[in-house]
């Protein structure tokens, strides 16, 4: 009987157990089919099959008594040889990327407690200098075969820090990873059986990665890796070469990558963009609208605890936004057989409207890390349902639902920043930033500066788009005064982390002071008197009476104090949307010379007033 998939057989997942049986059974079914393409090489199903047999018997002639075997995350074909490898053995897989940080590493190592790492020559050096073992991905070796092999429960074991610097073991089971396959083989993959399976371009530290290198082999499709994880991932050739794929799996940072190397391309290149890792907004997509593209969006929303995603929001590239809102793309509803609440500090759901935080529940939830039986107790909680244990977990993730179920991202509950009592919503910023139209995209941080937290925005834009300051006087009319970025600074990329998602730590770190062509020291008595004002609450002995108050550091508490300051000293009248209009030294003293020059008028006015009403008297 042919499958969906032009496929003869069963469906895979019904049939196998472990997630290497699913691809043992495709091999079997399709062994000429070209399963792997990285650069110049091509291997095919039954040859990728034997080679991860040969490594394999490696495995269980050098390490049998191992739990986990450390894998390199280095892409190629022996990347994905040595992972199937490691679950044909019965162990789980711990994914190490060695290019990166080594006390992370190190840690990961410890606490895993592997031995053993599976990697090519170029990586033996790093392997060894860690401490373990290497068994080389690459080598032409045959290995004896060695009998009584035994199936474990775990899959593979990633480490994630998620909101912390402290990496944490997540414990992925088999049946959890496949109960997400199984969904995503029945939603994401097409009946266009030219199509290839998908383009790996994501480091398997990464379980977002997991979607695009397991799906593929599992359906009997071909897999084309990446030579790079980095920006220029989609500029490679076999990346255009081999489109159209089934699925393309991104984050939203990875848009602006797909953006540029899609500029000469008119090709539709896939017929799914699943996006995940960080929120997703409608503005991230501008660049793929009007195209006549037959392509459908997911936003699909997991953390590495419920096994890559557990729920889901579908839509056309074209589809009219019937909800742009600041809180951007739905998050959507519960995928089949899980379920996605949002709670309150009680565990009891929320009503519709309100905010609480994402509790998920369902086989795809791990059963909690390793060697942290603290978090465990605190995040993962077990329900009885018949025969089965269910587990639950608090996922730290700040949400909303609709009246009809849907659910939207606002935030992490441990990185919230409160102003006066109130959560300060930093998406907010950036959606009325994006709508001036005057920049091409930004994103706003919350960082915390000589002891203040400041809040930051960093913008992409050319020189023939707005200034600075002209955004500064546009946003003072959308924003609540709270609400309002105390720097705005121009950058020329995005910085990204290993995993393609923004790295808020690299972005620069605004200067208290500003050199430019147009510098001009006070010389009016009024620009030195506000100088000397200014001074006082910035800390700077010297000031460009041209530079704005918040691009030289300042923050919304000290433009109060400011304020109150111009106020009591100089008489000078302002409120806060004035203030942001007009926040050089410069511009303060025109004003206050206007201002001055209004009082003027009408002490005259009064006094001529007075004379004629006096002699009217007389």
């Amino acid at each position: 009987m042919q499958t969906r998939y032009g496929l003869d057989g069963p469906n895979p997942i019904r049939t196998g157990e472990y997630l290497h049986t699913l691809f043992e059974l495709r091999a079997r079914q399709v062994p000429q089919q070209t399963a792997l393409i990285f650069g110049k090489e091509r291997i095919s199903y039954s040859d990728l099959n034997e080679k991860a047999n040969n490594l394999c018997q490696a495995i269980l002639n050098w390490a049998y008594y191992e739990d986990f075997i450390g894998i390199s995350a280095r892409p190629g074909i022996e990347m994905v040889a040595g992972v199937l490898a490691i679950l044909k053995s019965g162990k789980a897989f711990v994914p190490i990327d060695f290019q990166a940080n080594r006390e992370k590493n190190s840690q990961i190592i410890r606490d895993s407690g592997i031995s053993f790492c599976l990697c090519s020559e170029k990586d033996s050096e790093q392997v060894i200098l860690s401490g373990l073992h290497p068994v080389f991905t690459d080598s032409e070796r045959k290995f004896p075969t060695i009998v009584g092999q035994r199936n474990g429960n775990l899959a593979y074991i990633m480490y994630t820090s998620g909101s912390t610097c402290q990496p944490k073991g997540v414990k992925i089971e088999h049946s959890a990873i496949m109960h997400y396959l199984h969904y995503a083989m029945t939603h994401y993959c097409g009946e266009q059986t030219e199509n290839s399976g998908s383009y790996l371009h994501m480091p398997i530290t990464f379980d977002a990665a997991l979607t695009s290198l397991f799906l593929p082999l599992i359906i009997g499709k071909t897999l084309v890796i990446s030579e790079t994880t980095e920006e220029h991932a989609f500029g490679h050739r076999n990346f255009k070469k081999y489109m159209p794929y089934d699925f393309l799996k991104v984050t939203p940072l990875q848009l602006t990558w797909l953006h540029q190397s899609m500029e000469d391309c008119v090709l539709p290149f896939t017929d799914l963009l699943i996006v995940g890792g960080e929120s997703l907004h409608h503005r991230h997509l501008d660049f793929l609208r009007g195209k006549g593209l037959e392509m459908d969006v997911i936003n699909e929303y997991g953390p590495t605890e419920a096994s890559v995603a557990c729920m889901n929001y579908r839509f056309h590239i074209d589809d009219p936004i019937i909800h742009d809102s600041h809180h951007g793309v739905p998050l959507g509803k519960a995928i089949e057989g899980m379920q996605v609440e949002v709670v309150n500090n009680e565990g009891k759901p929320v009503l519709p409207g309100q905010t609480g935080e994402i509790l998920i529940t369902g086989p795809q939830v791990s059963h909690g890390y390793l060697m942290r039986p603290d978090l465990n107790e605190k995040l993962f909680t077990t329900t009885g349902l018949g025969e089965q244990t269910v587990f639950s977990f608090k996922s730290g993730d700040r949400a909303f639902k609709t009246e009809n179920g849907t659910i939207y991202y606002t935030d992490r509950a441990d990185q919230s920043l409160l102003i006066k009592g109130q959560i300060l919503d930093l998406d907010l910023i950036e959606y009325e930033l994006y709508k001036s139209g005057k920049i091409q995209d930004c994103r706003v941080i919350s960082r915390e500066i000589a002891g203040e937290q400041k809040i930051l925005a960093y913008v992409i834009s050319s020189e023939t788009l707005a200034p600075i300051e002209e955004l500064r006087r546009l946003l003072s009319h959308k924003l609540p005064l709270d609400c309002f970025p105390e720097m705005i600074m121009k950058v020329d990329k995005w910085p990204y982390t290993s995993h393609g998602k923004l790295n808020r730590h690299l972005f620069p770190v605004p200067s208290c002071k500003k050199n430019h062509k147009g510098f001009r020291m006070p010389e009016t008595e009024i620009e030195i008197e506000i100088s000397r004002i200014w001074a006082s609450v910035l800390k700077h002995k010297v000031t460009d009476v041209n530079s704005g108050f918040f691009e030289m550091g300042g923050t919304n508490a000290q433009a109060e104090e400011f304020i109150y300051l111009l106020k009591l000293h100089m008489g000078l009248q302002l409120d806060r949307t004035q203030f942001n209009h007009c926040s050089s030294i410069s511009c303060l003293a025109a004003e206050l010379e206007k201002q001055e020059k209004k009082r003027l008028e009408l002490n005259r006015l009064k006094r001529e007033n007075s004379s004629d009403t006096g002699a009217l008297v007389n």
